[in-house]
């Protein structure tokens, strides 16, 4: 329903930094019961981005969740565990930031991989509903964000979303 819904952005300066930073502290106990590091990795002096915090803070919770699960069920070589990281860094082009989660965890077909935003696909089998990422993408574009992956299989797999710091353009007020 919320894929559907069209929601009015509530768009306010945000510190990507403490958003991660308290996504971080919440989740570490977490991590730490399935046996998987969670780092975190921010780039110092970012500027503030002009966003909707709850919704971008939903797009970190899911992409740091799909990792978690990514790592919980691969099987690791001996002395080897699960590890994702999450990092906020300035952005590749002027004026804007990135979130980035990667993990180390089973990875991504190319079929898998072209498929991942499509709503209701799953890999997930029982667990998963097929919409996280589906949201996720959509959250970022209505942001004028963009989303990316990188992944290959047994190599884990790398989340990319771009935000603008001066936030989307047409808004409502």
């Amino acid at each position: 329903l919320d894929f559907a819904r069209t929601k009015k952005l509530k768009i306010k300066p945000t510190d990507l930094d403490e958003l991660a930073t308290g996504i971080h502290s919440l989740n570490q106990a977490k991590f730490r019961e399935e046996g998987v590091e969670l780092d975190l990795n921010i780039s110092p002096g970012l500027p503030h981005v002009e966003c909707d915090a709850e919704m971008i803070r939903s797009v970190i919770m899911d992409l740091v969740g799909n990792a978690l699960d990514a790592c919980s069920w691969r099987d690791y070589e001996e002395g080897e565990s699960g590890r994702v990281v999450l990092g906020v860094h300035p952005g590749s082009q002027n004026g804007s930031v990135e979130i980035v989660v990667s993990d180390n965890g089973g990875g991504m077909t190319e079929e898998v991989r072209e498929r991942i935003f499509t709503p209701f696909f799953s890999t997930k089998e029982k667990k998963g509903t097929g919409m996280g990422l589906a949201v996720v993408a959509r959250i970022v574009s209505t942001h004028e964000g963009k989303t990316e992956v990188e992944s290959e299989p047994g190599k884990g797999a790398t989340f990319r979303v771009t935000l603008p710091t001066r936030g989307p353009s047409l808004r409502e007020e």
